[in-house]
């Protein structure tokens, strides 16, 4: 009893510290203008901005706040400017901050930040001060696709004081090994009288795990296709 006990601890523990695992994708939470990359990196869009100018067509860049250019590009962070002719220019909302994504880069940039209407290549350029908005061939594709290269568009790297989450969770590991060999070990001991190897917790699965690992290394080189058998540990497991 008290040996199955001390199993379910073990592995309560092996669950738990599985659950606290964080695996971080791209967050950007309650507020666009800052992204989390992971646990120690993180984006501020707060001063990402631009404009490019290409013959009569003109991107308004504002990063992640919406600005209010006129009726046409009202509450908008990306606006295209078209001048049809000398009288008349176009305007057009290409993205608000409502409707603003963040990802991996699909189009070669470090990061992606998408509008339901185009989509922006962020590249990082650690010791360019500009912010220098280029717009991309867009013949072969549906939406206006742009890249831009900024300082501001460089990860930042949080200070950590103390033991990182990884770390953490290694040091409970460790623990939770120990706890398991050394409490099973006294547990059989005292219990079950047991001596020597006979010790050590669960001792039969320990000595057929190097068969398991040869085994499974044998199936995914099979293409994970069932072979004959060739070892005697796989013999006498079936």
């Amino acid at each position: 009893m008290a040996w199955k006990l001390l199993e379910l601890v073990y592995y309560s523990l092996i669950f738990v510290i599985l659950l606290a695992a964080k695996t971080y994708g791209i967050n950007c939470g309650s507020d666009p203008c800052k992204c989390q990359l992971s646990e120690d990196k993180y984006l501020n869009f707060t001063e990402l901005k631009g404009d490019r100018t290409v013959g009569s067509v003109t991107y308004h860049y504002y990063g992640c706040k919406n600005t209010v250019l006129n009726n046409d590009c009202k509450e908008t962070t990306l606006c295209l400017e078209e001048k049809i002719n000398e009288n008349t220019t176009k305007w057009t909302s290409l993205g608000n901050q409502k409707d603003m994504q963040f990802e991996n880069s699909k189009i070669g940039a470090d990061y992606d930040i998408i509008y339901s209407k185009s989509r922006i290549g962020l590249i990082c350029t650690e010791h360019f001060n500009e912010s220098v908005l280029v717009e991309k061939d867009i013949s072969k594709v549906n939406e206006p696709v742009l890249f831009i290269f900024s300082n501001k568009g460089c990860a930042i790297i949080i200070q950590h004081h103390g033991m990182s989450t990884g770390g953490t969770l290694v040091v409970l590991l460790l623990v939770g090994f120990a706890v398991y060999f050394v409490g099973g070990s006294i547990v059989l001991y005292c219990i079950r009288g047991a001596r020597g190897k006979e010790m050590i917790p669960n001792i039969d699965f320990w000595q057929n795990l190097p068969g398991l690992v040869k085994d499974g290394v044998i199936y995914l080189l099979n293409g994970c296709r069932p072979t004959a058998v060739s070892t005697a540990e796989s013999y006498d497991r079936i």
